[in-house]
C-alpha cells in the first residue's frame, strides 16, 4: 500500500487502509540518514485483523426494581472498545482495553418497572459490530400483598369470598392464606372462598411470594365477624312472634305493626367475639380513669324489610322484645337483675337510648315495648361513688349489624348524675 514518511522515527499512523478481515499483513520500516542513505528493510511479524463480533448475556432477565443484573460480555474478535446501552435512559457505558472489567462482567439495575432492550457495540480498527436484544429485560414492581372480602359480616357456615388485589412480583406468584390467625395455611388459591363454622371475630392474613422468593404479607385484624345465631321469618299485617333458634331473643309483632309482607331478621353476637373489639372500637373505656367497668354479654339486632327490600325502622304498632339475659350479664351486674337494662342505638341521633325495661328474675328475662327496630344490647348499670358524684355507666360489649349498616362496634355510653355535696 506504499511507504509513508514520518519525521518521528518512533511512531507513524496510517488511516484509510481498507484492510481485509482475516488477511495477514506485514509492516516494514527503514530509516534514512542525513545523506539520504536508506537502511535495510525491517519486516514485522504477520498481523491478522479479525472481525469484532458483539455478544452478551445476563444472569437473569426478570427482576424487581432496583435488583441488580449481572451482564457478561461474550464478544469475540480483536476488540478495542465496547459500548453498552441498557435502554432505560441512563448514560451508556464505554470500555477500552484498560477499563474493561475482569471477565467482562458488570452490574446494572433498573429503577422503574417495564420491558427494556439492551445493546452492545464493539469496535476495532476494521470496524464495529452491534448486538441488540429486544425486550430482553422485564422489570417488575416489588410484590405487595392486598385483598378484600365480599362480606365482612356473615352467618356461621356462610362462605366468604376473598379477592386477591396484590400487585407486583416476578411470575409466578404463590399465595398463602390464613383465615383465622392460627398460623396454618388454609388455602393457596388466588381468590379463595372460606366458610367460618364457629362464631367470632377473625383476623385474616395473606402472604404472597413471587418467582424470585421475595414475599409480602398483609394482615387485616378483626376483619371478619361471624354471627352466632339468627332467625329470619316472614310476617304479615296480622302479626307474629319471631324468635331465635335458641329462644334467647324474641320479638312479638302485634296486628297492624306492619302493613304488608315483611321479612324479620334477628341476629346475635357471641360475647367472645365482641370482646375482641371489632371495627376498631375499644372495649372497657370509662369516663373516669379510676372507675371499673362491668360488662354485659348480650347484643343483637332486629331488622325488618318490606317486600321491596326497604328497611322498616319505625313500626305502626309497638313490638314486645324479650331477651333471656345470661349468667355473664348477671355476673357483670353483681347479681342484681334490676341493674340490667335494654338499650337501642339511635342511628339518626348517633347515640344510645336507654329504654324502660322490665326485669324478671324468675324466668331470667328482660323485656321492653318499642316501635323502633335497631341495634340492641343488654347494658349494665354500675353505681359507684367518688368525690360526692354518683356515676352510672352503661357499657355495650358487642353490637350486631342491623338495617344494612354492616358494622360491629363497641360503644361506651356514660351518664353522669351530679349531686352536690351538702
Amino acid at each position: 500500500v506504499g511507504w509513508t514518511s514520518a519525521d518521528n522515527a518512533t511512531e507513524v499512523t496510517r488511516t484509510g487502509l481498507n484492510l481485509t478481515l482475516g488477511t495477514t499483513y506485514y509492516f516494514a520500516v527503514r530509516a534514512m540518514n542525513g545523506s539520504c542513505l536508506l537502511s535495510g528493510v525491517g519486516v514485522s511479524d504477520g498481523i491478522i485483523v479479525y472481525p469484532a463480533k458483539a455478544d452478551f448475556s445476563a444472569d437473569k432477565t426478570q427482576v424487581l426494581t432496583s435488583q441488580p443484573i449481572q451482564f457478561t460480555d461474550k464478544s469475540t474478535g480483536d476488540i478495542t472498545s465496547w459500548q453498552w446501552d441498557f435502554g432505560d435512559g441512563t448514560p451508556s457505558i464505554t470500555w477500552d482495553n484498560t477499563t474493561r472489567p475482569a471477565y467482562g462482567k458488570m452490574a446494572h439495575s433498573y429503577t422503574a418497572k417495564g420491558t427494556y432492550t439492551v445493546s452492545l457495540t464493539v469496535s476495532n480498527p476494521a470496524g464495529s459490530n452491534n448486538e441488540t436484544k429486544t425486550s430482553y429485560i422485564t422489570v417488575y414492581a416489588r410484590p405487595e400483598a392486598d385483598f378484600r372480602a365480599d362480606a365482612v359480616e356473615v352467618l356461621a357456615g356462610q362462605t366468604v369470598t376473598f379477592t386477591n388485589n396484590s400487585s407486583g412480583g416476578i411470575p409466578s406468584v404463590n399465595y398463602e392464606w390464613d383465615f383465622d390467625k392460627d398460623g396454618t395455611i388454609d388455602s393457596t388459591e388466588q381468590n379463595p372462598g372460606y366458610a367460618y363454622a364457629v362464631p367470632g371475630i377473625y383476623t385474616v392474613s395473606l402472604k404472597i411470594t413471587d418467582g424470585s422468593g421475595i414475599s409480602s404479607i398483609m394482615t387485616r385484624t378483626d376483619y371478619i365477624a361471624v354471627i352466632k345465631a339468627t332467625t329470619q321469618q316472614e310476617i304479615g299485617p296480622e302479626g307474629k312472634t319471631v324468635q331465635t333458634e335458641d329462644g334467647q331473643i324474641s320479638a312479638g309483632f302485634p296486628s297492624g305493626a306492619v302493613t304488608g309482607p315483611t321479612t324479620v331478621t334477628i341476629k346475635q353476637i357471641p360475647p367472645s367475639s365482641a370482646v375482641q373489639g371489632p371495627r376498631g372500637y375499644v372495649a372497657g373505656l370509662s369516663c373516669f380513669t379510676n372507675q371499673g367497668i362491668r360488662v354485659g354479654s348480650t347484643c343483637f339486632s332486629i331488622e325488618a324489610r318490606d317486600a321491596d327490600g326497604n328497611a322498616i325502622v319505625t313500626l305502626a304498632e309497638p313490638v314486645t322484645i324479650t331477651v333471656k339475659y345470661t349468667d355473664e350479664d348477671l355476673a357483670a351486674a353483681g347479681g342484681h337483675t334490676n341493674d340490667l337494662v335494654l338499650a337501642y342505638y339511635d342511628e339518626a341521633a348517633r347515640e344510645w337510648k336507654i329504654i324502660e325495661t322490665t326485669a324478671n328474675a324468675g324466668d331470667t328475662t328482660l323485656s321492653t315495648v318499642t316501635t323502633h327496630l335497631s341495634i340492641w344490647a343488654v347494658l349494665v348499670k354500675s353505681p359507684s361513688a367518688s368525690q360526692g358524684l354518683a356515676l352510672w355507666v352503661w357499657t355495650v360489649i358487642g353490637i350486631a349489624a342491623a338495617l344494612g349498616l354492616g358494622i360491629l362496634a363497641y360503644f361506651v355510653v356514660a351518664r353522669v348524675r351530679a349531686r352536690q355535696a351538702k
